[in-house]
């Protein structure tokens, strides 16, 4: 099978954690037969991970064709550990991120026994600080790898 013509991109999201390295998300809505994935990320040495997926308008976030290295994101928000796939939801900046969730949590006045529910959890950025102040909370997420990365988060 030939490589195929290099897909057009649908989307590129560029991140980085706490530790400062950076991973690649490249979504494209057709392979074409292309499968030279590492030739796309090869020679940009400040990624620590790269990962390509099919179809991301998709409920599921797509299907992932290519994966090179790590591409977890792991960063901290009022004290909890959050880690979280490149192709979840995560708040993209982090300094602001962490001074949101912290004017989230002391303007809603949690007293440590309250009950939160928070809707589009994603992976817990929210929930798990949450319950860390009010005493219990629930997420709901549709995404299935949120729901998995959100209860690896919670067991830290």
């Amino acid at each position: 099978m030939s490589a195929g013509k290099r897909p057009e991109p649908f989307s590129l999201e560029i991140c980085s954690g706490a530790d400062g390295a950076a991973s690649a998300l490249l979504h494209i809505s057709d392979a074409k037969g292309f499968r030279d994935w590492g030739s796309l990320s090869k020679g940009i040495k400040s990624l620590k991970g790269f990962e390509v997926r099919l179809n991301p308008l998709k409920k599921t976030g797509g299907f992932r064709v290519f994966s090179d290295g790590e591409s977890d994101v792991t960063y901290e928000v009022c004290g909890v550990r959050i880690t979280s796939g490149i192709s979840s939801f995560s708040q993209a900046n982090l300094i602001l991120n962490s001074r949101f969730v912290e004017a989230v949590l002391e303007y809603s006045g949690f007293k440590g026994a309250e009950m939160v529910i928070d809707l589009f959890s994603g992976s817990g950025n929210f929930t798990l600080p949450a319950a860390a102040r009010a005493g219990s909370a629930v997420g709901v997420e549709s995404n299935s790898v949120s729901v998995g990365e959100a209860r690896e988060n919670a067991a830290i």
